[in-house]
């Protein structure tokens, strides 16, 4: 269930003529704007247009002016400068950011981003013999090396001098370079203090491009501080927000063409391009690469207008953002599995799991999923002798604070208190969870109090309109430190509802008041919490929208909570599920005709065309009924998902027959006598779904191969809403070999395949999870 709230309603609102005179808007957003600090009409008019807001000068960072004194120096005499860059969105912002300003200037520069799998964060000394190695004369760091104090040493002690710019906690003692422009040398009131990595760099280019006599330069740069920025979830206030606001506009109107190339396979108007944008859709595709591969190409996309690069480039991060999640949702299932077999595991109040052969660059990302799924800090373990792990927490337990104390047990730790990550061997794992378990005991009074939510009015459906939500949008951006303005509706009940994306990861609500009056609302990762029935208050925010170029009203669900009179009432499954395994059965048609004798109306779901059953039918054609037999193995978790959700059975009679083809060129062939069918026979409708149970994969699978086959010129797509495709093909196309996006498709391809030849071995209660 999703983890309780304490409401805290709005009070009376004051009167605040002055304020209230200059915004002009409802009483209760002149409020919210007085709460958020804005109290008089000059702070006003710099908060909501950033023409109006005054920057802080940059040289106000301690070093900031030291440092862009050397970098004029060392490019006015030719030398070479090294950039260092780190594998998130803010690293790979703040590279290309610094990389870009240094060759405007006239300036030699090669740059280095670390692998994550390698490397890790941060500057590891062999890999910086290695980069210094190329000819670096000059070492300049971007989001890292704050802490790096042995790598700093060994290159001024070379002869290469050293520039940090980080934003990351200080240490005790900083590293002995010729500048640390970090903002956390500020005060923690300063304007400047917020900043991230990449506001940082972004602060010093425009220090820089001053020296060179190139005044506001660098704003034509800030759209990548404004990525950095938002990805980062850095505080937006301050300077922060005049980035990413002019940042937001400069993208509407004039969008690098990278950013361009993405939206525009992403279905995006970058005419109204906002910072959600970046939130939900750019940020996880750019950070997937840093994850699971090498971010070094991130720097040239983000920099070039090639469109062939370009649009190779935007396919391969879709690709690789899929196979995240696919990763992601393996992680997950197998850690609700773990916990299926040994629930003692959720006695303490920190969830500790491990698996020798998790991928790391997921396991933070899942070890959140299971917050919020039990309400208690998680980290997630992956390797053999040496353990690595993430870990995330909630408010009031301080993560870093609790794993500091058990250092003594550790190979390496940090972090902060929501997030950390560290490293221990094997068989300390039991003493470090029963280690951390009683610190936290000791340290935190639990059962801790629910997290407070703010409501800042109470609306009814009928106040619900585009005339309010344009009102609430010029308070935006928002993110962390303007959080979006949250309102609730009394005595509503449940109409209806959906999950929806490719994973059924989000739900569409449709909630009624006591007028019958109906709202629809979106809850953003709310597909695997139960729903209330009954009535119930409910809290939301609101927003113009025009994802797809229809603009609409947004209200997304936040939280729910029993009205005073009435309880909420959870739905549960109707009654647990029969599951008899034949994965192993050696005749496994045979069984089924044993199957079809004792239950002549069972429903037999087919996957894929290689080994189709008699009487068989795909996923979409599934109804009500008792029995299910699952006869191909499912393309997917999700697959499975659906299939239980549309027959309800109380019996499943469990098989695994291939449902795909053990290539990727053999799928491909297939996929295309597929399309060519549908272009023959029904003018090249089709959906998603369809194609995805007749190939027996993913609709994430068929996705980037259809954008394969495009790239390649075999097919046009046309894309509609719902999953909806009209495809054409083409006559007389080239058959060039894409082979960066092919890799990826490769990639996500044996990630499938292994996933299905796991699944013979998947234990029951593995699967059964699935209900839950």
């Amino acid at each position: 269930m999703m983890p309780d709230r304490i409401w805290q309603t709005p009070n009376q609102i004051p009167a605040l003529p002055d304020l209230q005179a200059a915004f002009g808007g409802p009483a209760f957003l002149t409020y919210a704007l007085f709460q958020r600090g804005i109290t008089t009409p000059q702070k006003l008019h710099g908060f909501l247009d950033p023409r109006s807001y005054q920057t802080s000068s940059a040289d106000q960072i301690p070093d900031l002016e030291k440092a862009a004194g050397e970098l004029f120096s060392t490019i006015r005499s030719g030398k070479t400068i090294g950039v260092w860059g780190d594998f998130d969105v803010d690293g790979q912002t703040s590279t290309a950011l610094l990389v870009s300003t240094i060759r405007q200037l006239g300036g030699k520069v090669r740059y280095y981003i670390p692998v994550r799998e390698r490397e890790s964060h941060g500057i590891q000394l062999q890999a910086l013999k290695r980069f210094i190695s190329l000819g670096v004369d000059l070492l300049l760091t971007c989001d890292t090396g704050v802490s790096a104090n042995q790598s700093v040493a060994y290159a001024q002690e070379n002869g290469v001098p050293v520039i940090i710019t980080d934003h990351h906690a200080l240490p005790t003692n900083l590293p002995d370079a010729l500048a640390v422009v970090n903002p956390q040398r500020l005060p923690s009131d300063h304007p400047l203090q917020p900043l991230c990595g990449v506001g940082t760099a972004f602060k010093l280019a425009e220090a820089l491009f001053n020296l060179f006599g190139m005044e506001n330069r660098s704003e034509t740069l800030i759209d990548l501080a404004t990525l950095g920025t938002v990805a980062d979830v850095a505080s937006l206030t301050g300077d922060n927000r005049w980035i990413v606001q002019t940042g937001l506009q400069l993208i509407r109107t004039s969008p690098r063409p990278a950013i361009q190339q993405i939206c525009a396979d992403l279905s995006i108007n970058h005419n109204h391009f906002t910072e959600e944008h970046i939130g939900f859709f750019l940020a996880p595709m750019l950070n997937a690469i840093g994850r699971l591969g090498d971010a070094n190409p991130m720097v040239e996309f983000l920099l070039s207008d090639d469109a062939q690069l370009l649009s190779v480039r935007s396919a391969e991060l879709r690709g690789l953002n899929e196979k995240r999640k696919l990763q992601c949702d393996q992680v997950f299932i197998a850690a609700l599995a773990q916990l299926q077999r040994d629930s003692s595991l959720l006695d303490r109040p920190i969830l500790i799991l491990h698996h020798p052969t998790w991928p790391g660059g997921v396991i933070g990302i899942v070890a959140s999923r299971l917050v919020e799924r039990f309400n208690r800090p998680v980290i997630l373990f992956t390797g053999g002798e040496i353990l690595r792990g993430s870990g995330r927490s909630i408010e009031g337990i301080n993560l870093i604070q609790s794993i500091t104390a058990q250092s003594a047990l550790l190979n390496t730790f940090g972090g902060h208190p929501m997030a950390a990550g560290l490293s221990l061997d094997k068989e300390l794992l039991p003493a470090f969870r029963d280690a951390i378990s009683k610190t936290i005991l000791e340290t935190t009074a639990l059962p801790l109090p629910p997290p407070a939510l703010n409501i800042d009015a109470y609306l009814t459906i009928p106040e619900i309109n585009f005339e309010l939500a344009d009102q609430i949008d010029r308070l935006a951006p928002f993110g962390a430190g303007n959080p979006a303005l949250q309102f609730a509706l009394s005595n509503v009940k449940l109409n209806s509802h959906r999950r929806f994306s490719s994973n059924k990861d989000h739900l569409e609500a449709i909630v009624e008041d006591v007028n019958q009056n109906t709202l629809r609302l979106v809850w953003w990762q709310g597909g695997n919490f139960p729903l209330p029935s009954g009535r119930f208050d409910l809290a939301f925010t609101l927003h113009a929208s025009d994802y797809r170029g229809v603009r609409e009203l947004q209200a997304e669900w936040t939280h729910a909570r029993p009205i005073e009179t009435e309880t909420i009432e959870i739905k549960k499954p109707e009654g647990k599920i029969n599951w008899v395994d034949h994965r192993q059965a050696t005749d496994p048609g045979a069984k089924l005709e044993q199957i079809l004798l004792l239950n002549p109306s069972v429903q037999i779901w087919k996957e894929g065309l290689l080994f189709p059953p008699i009487h068989g039918v795909f996923r979409q054609q599934l109804r009500k009924s008792d029995v299910l037999v699952i006869w191909n193995i499912p393309s997917s978790w999700d697959a499975l998902t659906q299939a239980l959700q549309r027959v309800s059975p109380s019996q499943i009679f469990l098989f695994a027959n291939p449902s795909t083809s053990d290539t990727l060129e053999d799928y491909l062939k297939m996929l295309i006598r597929l399309i060519r069918y549908r272009v023959n026979h029904q003018n090249g409708q089709v959906t998603l779904e369809e194609l995805s149970a007749a190939c027996g994969l993913p609709e994430t699978m068929i996705s980037l191969s259809l954008d394969y086959l495009s790239a390649r010129g075999i097919l046009q797509i046309e894309k509609k809403d719902s999953g909806n495709l009209i495809l054409e093909m083409q006559e007389g196309f080239a058959r060039v070999e894409l082979y960066p996006l092919q890799q990826r498709l490769r990639e996500l391809y044996n990630e499938i395949k292994a996933y299905q030849a796991n699944y013979i071995h998947i234990p029951l209660d593995g699967l059964q999870s699935m209900q839950s």
